[in-house]
């Protein structure tokens, strides 16, 4: 992410980041996430707090290692 900032609501702080520019890294996530099997494979696998417990690098690795399996087995390379 490039920039963004929490989201304050009543004084309280939410659990939301309003992104308002992201990093070639960024968008590249992204587009892994929105593969539909990919990111079913990672909920199946993972609970909300396992997700949570993770760092962007590590998710970001993990995805985008979900997602080059999946087109390549798509591809029938696997």
């Amino acid at each position: 992410m490039i920039d963004g900032r929490p989201i304050a609501m009543d004084g309280r702080l939410v659990q939301t980041i309003l992104v308002r520019d992201l990093t070639t890294a960024g968008h590249n996530l992204l587009a892994s996430m929105e593969q539909a099997d990919v990111w079913n494979q990672l909920k199946r696998v993972l609970t909300p707090a396992e997700v949570a417990s993770l760092s962007l690098k590590q998710l970001s690795a993990l995805i985008l290692e979900l997602s080059e399996r999946a087109i390549r087995k798509k591809l029938g390379l696997d």
